[in-house]
């Protein structure tokens, strides 16, 4: 790093090899893996450059949305490098081969648009607005799929090999690691604390799913042109909430990305009745997973559960859904039209959480710390808590890598955003028997003498 960000030097004092790696673990897992590049056999004459930008972009996973954000604050970034002292006009900066400084200029952009301090170390006056650390992340985001994707260095991470070269992606550096970390430590002193999507407990499922059958939510009505859809004061129709449930079920027990849960398809389920041994079950099996984006997806296994659990049963919402949704193939979550009419459309992610928040809103709940990802961290912490999985079935399930080198199953498993399963006033409450587990289930015994 060149002695002359003094600021960037001065961020990285007090910060631990433990953060720093968690965050380049953190870091690593945001980048998918390229395919190979093919190989040319000798008789046919092949422009390299030319492959590989086909299989980059055959191979970008991020939305058409992201992928304009990305854009966009790669474009600002060259700007703001053009317009500093840092780097030679005319040169390019995005590169398979980076400059040794990349990561401290990358730094140093970040700090000119979020922190209080610039890369020399000096104050920004206080009238300048700052952005916030979910900003920072999102240009980190940027830098590091431009490195990662765009010149194909992926996630490695960036060293220095034995040859005294640079090599990896500039972003997935401890220069840029270690700055994050006390970023983070600056802003929630500062008073802004990014805070994750808070896990939806499954007893907020229940509630949802009571209000719906108290007030006759569940039982859609026939459609007829130009009737209206029933009780104006409802934000949703029946078949507006059985889509939700059935997607908000799905997302819980399977542990999906709301981006994973839009693009599952009637061809993507199929219904198996039971018989005496074994109840009916549905299978889904995914076509995509942002962590396995070329097939070889485990598929999801998942029964039908007992009455008194109707409440969670992934198969009941799913067959009421597909029941009355009128359609047989194509997306299985869809837009809805004017006159309570199932589109062809599928649904937008953003429908989805409007959607989901309502019917917070419905019981009470504030629906502001909840998000598309709830589903994802609310069931990673049943199947531990209530169901006793341990963390390599869970991140066998869920799609996470068995071999534990990345931390967000951790936390998701712990995160301060979340309210507790054992409130802490009754960790050494005096009268509080062990909890006794069922060597069938799993489960706590239910007789309330337990945590």
């Amino acid at each position: 790093m060149s002695s002359s960000f003094r600021g960037i030097v001065e961020s990285l004092k007090n910060v631990s090899l433990a953060d720093i790696t968690a965050d380049l673990e953190a870091q690593q897992e945001s980048v998918p893996d390229d395919p190979p590049l093919a190989q040319a056999s000798d008789d046919c004459v092949v422009d390299r450059a030319v492959l590989r930008e086909q299989i980059s972009k055959a191979s970008n996973s991020t939305t058409e949305r992201t992928q304009k954000e990305y854009e966009l604050l790669q474009k600002a970034f060259l700007v703001w490098l053009e317009a500093s002292s840092y780097w030679p006009s005319n040169t390019p900066f995005f590169t398979d081969t980076p400059h040794p400084d990349s990561p401290a200029l990358i730094v140093a952009w970040i700090m000119s648009r979020c922190d209080v301090k610039d890369a020399n170390g000096r104050a920004i006056p206080r009238s300048q607005s700052r952005q916030s650390y979910s900003y920072a992340q999102k240009m980190r985001a940027a830098m590091t799929h431009a490195f990662g994707h765009n010149c194909g260095l992926g996630k490695n991470q960036w060293h220095k090999d034995d040859n005294g070269v640079w090599k990896g992606n500039p972003s997935v550096s401890d220069t840029v690691s270690g700055y994050f970390v006390n970023l983070r430590r600056a802003k929630t002193r500062a008073g802004e604390i990014s805070t994750s999507a808070k896990a939806i407990r499954h007893e907020a499922l229940k509630k949802i799913y009571d209000f719906n059958q108290a007030h006759n939510r569940s039982v859609p009505a026939p459609y007829v042109a130009g009737a209206k859809t029933g009780d104006q004061d409802a934000w949703g129709s029946p078949r507006i909430r059985l889509q939700t449930y059935a997607m908000m079920l799905i997302s819980f027990w399977c542990l999906l990305r709301c981006d994973e849960a839009v693009r599952i398809t009637f061809e993507d389920i199929e219904f198996t009745p039971g018989d005496e041994k074994t109840p009916p079950s549905v299978e889904l099996t995914l076509r995509w997973r942002k962590t396995d984006q070329f097939g070889q997806v485990k598929p999801f296994r998942l029964y039908r559960l007992d009455e008194k659990e109707a409440y969670l049963c992934p198969v009941r919402a799913l067959a009421a859904w597909v029941s009355c949704a009128g359609k047989e193939s194509g997306p299985l979550f869809r837009k809805m039209n004017s006159g309570d009419r199932v589109s062809d459309e599928p649904l937008a992610s953003e429908t989805f959480l409007e959607w989901f928040r309502n019917c917070l809103v419905d019981v009470d709940m504030l629906p502001f710390p909840y998000g598309t990802h709830s589903f994802r961290r609310g069931g990673c912490q049943f199947l531990s808590a209530y169901l006793r999985w341990g963390a390599r079935k869970i991140a066998d399930w869920g799609g996470w890598s068995t071999e534990f080198s990345w931390v967000t199953i951790v936390t998701y498993l712990i995160n301060w955003s979340d309210s507790e399963i054992i409130e802490r006033d009754n960790f050494l409450r005096p009268g509080m028997q062990p909890v006794i587990m069922c060597s069938v289930c799993g489960r706590n015994c239910g007789c309330g003498a337990g945590y």
